[in-house]
């Protein structure tokens, strides 16, 4: 992880959605959205050596703990997903912008229940961070 502190520096320096967070301390779903978005691109400024770097993050599967997709299923315009990961993060996917989150539940605050509705991917997303809808 050492030798990848100052590639995922880089990195953060770059890109607005992970500007919130520490590279010696970045929760799974930030780790998976940098292995996402940045493995195997064509980023002039990463260079092969940061690609091999980048290649030992966990393979995104490793530490998720749940998908969740809006119901619909095949054919459904919208491809919003929670990918919610074993350490509680939270990286939310919709047609127009990716956020990070180091806690779902602080999502839940700041984004969900302000809103004053609940969605059924919403409700799924809160039972599956133990909060009974």
């Amino acid at each position: 992880m050492k030798k990848l502190v100052p590639i995922l520096s880089r990195i953060i320096a770059r890109d607005v959605i992970l500007s919130s967070f520490q590279p010696d301390n970045l929760p799974q779903s930030a780790l998976a959205y940098v292995r996402s978005y940045y493995l195997n691109d064509n980023f002039l400024w990463l260079s092969p050596e940061d690609q091999d770097e980048l290649e030992t993050l966990p393979p995104f599967a490793d530490n998720l703990s749940e998908s969740i997709r809006p119901a619909g299923g095949i054919g459904n315009p919208d491809s919003s997903v929670y990918h919610l990961f074993d350490d509680g993060s939270l990286w939310v996917k919709t047609n127009a912008y990716s956020s990070v989150w180091a806690d779902a539940r602080d999502y839940l605050v700041e984004i969900i229940l302000p809103r004053m509705e609940l969605t059924r991917m919403d409700a799924r997303l809160l039972r599956a961070i133990g909060i009974e809808v």
